[in-house]
């Protein structure tokens, strides 16, 4: 791997790594897309797609398939770009594993719930969606959603919505514990003693 300024995105063609894309060409930086289906195929399974893909690139932005939780991730990421030291200078290339660049803001954090609240009282209140969206800069199919995700809601009511799922994730913890408590019990009365 030779050092340059070219930015691989691997997972480039899906739906993460399309908008990483725009946002770097934007930014007018030289892109490589990394799929299965693009120009340069790469696939996480065959390692023999691995080298090419990586020839003459300087950083690589992973949007992992499935997850970069899921373990061994990073094992496998280092495989194909492991820390190593420069021909021409004395610092090391490596890299940071970051969930999101500073950049690429995470899918749907852009608006709050109280904020979409808000842009659909406007909807409701008779302007039009094609003006809504271009006001807040979003696809009216993100209005539709919002509609039927917060339709008819107040934000004491969503406040309260969010309370009361709290509440019932604390109680199904407290279920499932018991469960637990009485499996074992079960299993020390039915041992002879």
């Amino acid at each position: 791997m030779t050092h340059s300024n070219n930015i691989l995105v691997l997972g480039g063609t899906g739906k993460t790594g399309r908008r990483v894309v725009e946002r770097l060409k934007a930014r007018n930086l030289s892109v490589r897309v990394g799929s299965r289906y693009s120009e340069m195929p790469f696939d996480w399974n065959n390692r023999d797609t691995w080298d090419p893909v990586l020839q003459n690139i300087a950083s690589v932005y992973i949007a992992y398939q499935p997850d970069l939780a899921v373990s061994g991730v990073v094992d496998d990421i280092r495989v194909i770009y492991p820390p190593k030291k420069c021909t021409k200078q004395s610092e090391t290339i490596g890299i940071e594993l970051r969930q999101e660049d500073s950049f690429m803001g995470s899918k749907g954090s852009r608006y709050k719930e109280e904020q979409i609240i808000r842009i659909l009282k406007e909807v409701d209140s008779g302007i039009s969606v094609a003006e809504v969206c271009r006001k807040y800069g979003v696809a009216d199919q993100t209005v539709y959603c919002w509609r039927n995700k917060y339709g008819g809601l107040e934000t004491s009511e969503l406040q309260r919505l969010r309370e009361l799922e709290a509440e019932n994730s604390r109680l199904k913890r407290i279920v499932a514990q018991q469960v637990l408590d009485i499996d074992v019990l079960k299993e020390v009365v039915s041992k002879k003693w």
